[in-house]
C-alpha cells in the first residue's frame, strides 16, 4: 500500500493502492473459465489498458463493539457516541466481535468511464473484458482490506469473522449501507452514496469485518456462508 494518510487514531485512507492482476486470474473469472486465442489477445490488450487507469482507494475506520443483540450491533467511537447497525440474521457472525473494521474500497471512475467509451465505440468485447477485469481488480483491493484485519488480529492474538457487506448477506438490506458509510469520509476516496444506497463509482464496496479473542479463524475466508444468494449460486466456494 502506498500514499497512505492516517487522519486520526482510528481512520485511515489509502490512495494509490498497489494491486496486481494477471491474465490467468481474469480467465478464471470468465464464464466456464474459458478463453479462445483470439479472445486472449484482446484480453491482454484490455488488461494493459486497465492497469494504466484504475485507481484503487480505501477508506477504513476501526470501531469498538459496545453491544450486540439478536439482530443489531452498537459500535462506539473513541471520541464518544455510537452507531447502531441492523445486519439482521448476519448479526450472529459478529457475536464474538470485540472490534470491527468498517471500510469502503473502490477502483475509481476511470475504469468505468473507459468501459463506457469502448461500448459507445462499438467495441463490446473490449467493454465486456474491461468489466471482468474490474471485478477481479476490485476483489484484489478487497484482499488488502481483509489483510488489514488479519494483521491486526494476529498482533492482538485474536481471530477474525467473515466479510459482511450490506445487500450481499442474509438479513442486511442494501439500505443499511447508508448507516455503515456514515462513519467514513467517502469524499476522501472520491466515492459518494446515493439516496437509493448505491455507491458511486459502481465498482465500490462497503464492508464490515469483526475480530476478537473468541474467533478461531486467522483469516477472513469465503463469504458463501453468509451470502444472500448462497442457495442459488453456481459459483459457491465450498
Amino acid at each position: 500500500m502506498v500514499a497512505s494518510i492516517t487522519t486520526d487514531g482510528s481512520l485511515t485512507v489509502f490512495s494509490g493502492l498497489e494491486i496486481e492482476v494477471c491474465i490467468e486470474e481474469v480467465i478464471k473469472a470468465l464464464p466456464g473459465n474459458r478463453c479462445t486465442k483470439a479472445m486472449e489477445a484482446a484480453l491482454e490488450q484490455s488488461l494493459m489498458a486497465a492497469r494504466k487507469i484504475w485507481c484503487p482507494r480505501v477508506v477504513c475506520r476501526w470501531l469498538d463493539v459496545a453491544d450486540i443483540t439478536d439482530e443489531t450491533i452498537r459500535l462506539s467511537f473513541a471520541q464518544g457516541g455510537g452507531l447502531d447497525l441492523e445486519p439482521g440474521f448476519s448479526t450472529r457472525f459478529l457475536a464474538k466481535a470485540r472490534q470491527v473494521l468498517v471500510a469502503v474500497y473502490t477502483l475509481g471512475n476511470e475504469l468505468e468511464a473507459h468501459g463506457v467509451d469502448l461500448s459507445a465505440k462499438g467495441d463490446y468485447l473490449g467493454a465486456y473484458l474491461t468489466d471482468i477485469i474490474g471485478l477481479v481488480a476490485l476483489d484484489k483491493a478487497g484482499e488488502k482490506v481483509r489483510r488489514l484485519v488479519e494483521e491486526r488480529a494476529e498482533t492482538l492474538g485474536w481471530g477474525v469473522g467473515p466479510f459482511l457487506s450490506p445487500g450481499s448477506v442474509h438479513g442486511w438490506e442494501l439500505t443499511g449501507q447508508i448507516d455503515l458509510c456514515s462513519v467514513l469520509p467517502l469524499e476522501s476516496i472520491e466515492v459518494e452514496i446515493r439516496g437509493d444506497a448505491i455507491l458511486s463509482p459502481f465498482k465500490s464496496i462497503s464492508c464490515l469485518i469483526g475480530l476478537g479473542p473468541d474467533y478461531s479463524a486467522p483469516t477472513v475466508g469465503s463469504t458463501c456462508q453468509v451470502c444472500s444468494k448462497s442457495d442459488t449460486c453456481t459459483m459457491k466456494n465450498h
